[in-house]
């Protein structure tokens, strides 16, 4: 998904409505702009990250469910893996919000050229 290539805009908002909850699509000033769903997205990574970092599960949480070692050491690996990948989508939000901006700006521009 680029900035210069035809549709990139819908398919940028598209992605952005799939990391929210489904009961977001019933907000209209999401619907209406685009900037301020890309801040919620970003925002609803930055919360679960926020989980996976301080609010982990404990080894000794997961043993007394009843976990075995082997079981235990792959959700904590599944936990550090999911981390990581809300890394790299918190820097994609991040780019599609500024590619947004952008395009918002040169939409002004030519509705409004300067005599």
């Amino acid at each position: 998904m680029r900035p210069s290539l035809p549709e990139w805009e819908r398919t940028a908002i598209r992605w952005l409505w799939d990391l929210l909850p489904a009961h977001y699509r019933n907000q209209w000033l999401l619907v209406c702009h685009p900037r301020l769903l890309a801040r919620q997205a970003y925002r609803q990574v930055e919360g679960e990250m926020y989980m996976l970092r301080y609010k982990r599960s404990s080894y000794s949480e997961l043993e007394s469910l009843g976990l075995s070692p082997n079981a235990i050491e792959k959700i904590i690996r599944l936990d550090a893996t999911e981390f990581h990948r809300l890394v790299r989508v918190k820097g994609q939000i991040e780019m599609i919000a500024r590619a947004l901006a952008y395009a918002q700006t040169m939409e002004n521009c030519h509705q409004n050229p300067e005599p």
